[in-house]
């Protein structure tokens, strides 16, 4: 869940700074796998997870990887 609280805020940070290329570097799988995929993920990262979609939908591209 922390994971996903600091993407949400990362992009956010990208938003406001009107950045609209982003490569977004994550160390757990779990996270890429739901941010690229259709599924909404569990009950309780549901609404951080529609927030990060919907920011992400606002730029013009978008990476997301798997790093360890």
């Amino acid at each position: 869940m922390a994971d996903l609280w600091g993407v949400f805020k990362g992009v956010s940070i990208a938003r406001q700074r009107g950045i609209a290329l982003l490569e977004i570097n994550v160390d757990l799988q779990a996270v890429v796998a739901v941010l690229k995929g259709d599924s909404q993920g569990c009950a309780t990262g549901r609404s951080i997870i529609v927030a990060i979609r919907k920011l992400l939908s606002e730029l013009d591209q978008v990476k997301i990887s798997h790093t360890f």
